[in-house]
């Protein structure tokens, strides 16, 4: 979307200067159309790091490209903009079913954890009523 709220952009290409096997999943424009923020991850077994999720940002016009969150991190899972465009909503960790919702600053500053689910799915114990 552009900064007038119509149209369309189209990432057409994405280059590391690692040696990553790379895709590119989940993105969002930012309100003003000025910025995109996108999941790149890492496949095994060349990816460094092997199996790697991390959100990065992006100027509309290609330049400016920076990593927001850390590899460890494993962050992505369709990142949303905030209406007013200063924060970034997203899930960690992105594979799976499980993970926990985090904002973001767009300059990469600001990470906080909104929520605390388990590791896995929550289950009634044997000896509940």
């Amino acid at each position: 979307m552009n900064a007038s709220g119509t149209g369309s952009r189209q990432l057409t290409r994405f280059n590391a200067s690692k040696p990553f096997s790379t895709f590119v999943g989940g993105s969002s424009w930012s309100p003003d159309g000025r910025q995109l923020v996108f999941e790149a991850g890492t496949s095994p077994p060349r990816g460094e790091p092997a199996n790697g999720c991390a959100l990065f940002v992006v100027n509309a016009d290609g330049s400016g490209l920076r990593q927001l969150t850390l590899w460890s991190l494993d962050a992505g899972e369709r990142p949303d903009w905030s209406p007013d465009g200063e924060l970034i909503l997203f899930k960690a960790p992105a594979k799976g079913q499980h993970g926990n919702l985090y904002t973001i600053n767009p300059d990469g500053s600001g990470l906080k954890q909104l929520t605390r689910y388990p590791a896995s799915r929550p289950v009634f114990s044997a000896g509940t009523p």
